[in-house]
């Protein structure tokens, strides 16, 4: 989005889409330490009650300003919260995490991010 210089949608997606998934896994990530039966409040209200300290602790980091270089930010940081509680969550599920594919998805974040020029960035 940002490379088409669509700021909105990109901070939108940063700020909102991703975090409803991130959301999701932190509630499974609680659940496999403390079981299935752990209360999570409607729309995970009082996170800083029930997920784990390490995951609130990087709350401040995952969210955007309304500025393109802050977007990139942003959406980095919430994939790195991410790819670890998921891992957490998959360990404790009895999963492997295919590290394979991340590093693809991961490299393909890259380009594609090298991809926008700094002229893009500073026009927003």
């Amino acid at each position: 989005k940002l490379g088409r210089g669509d700021l909105y949608e990109a901070h939108t997606i940063t700020n909102v889409g991703l975090k409803k998934r991130l959301m999701l896994m932190l509630a499974w990530h609680t659940r496999t330490r403390t079981g299935w039966d752990t209360p999570i409040p409607y729309r995970y209200r009082y996170l800083e009650t029930w997920a784990d300290p390490r995951a609130v602790e990087a709350f401040p980091a995952i969210y955007a300003y309304y500025d393109a270089a802050d977007v990139i930010r942003a959406m980095r940081a919430t994939l790195d919260l991410f790819r670890w509680v998921s891992a957490e969550t998959a360990a404790g599920l009895g999963y492997t995490i295919p590290t394979d594919r991340i590093a693809l998805i991961d490299a393909w974040i890259a380009a594609t991010l090298a991809e926008i020029s700094p002229d893009q960035l500073a026009a927003h």
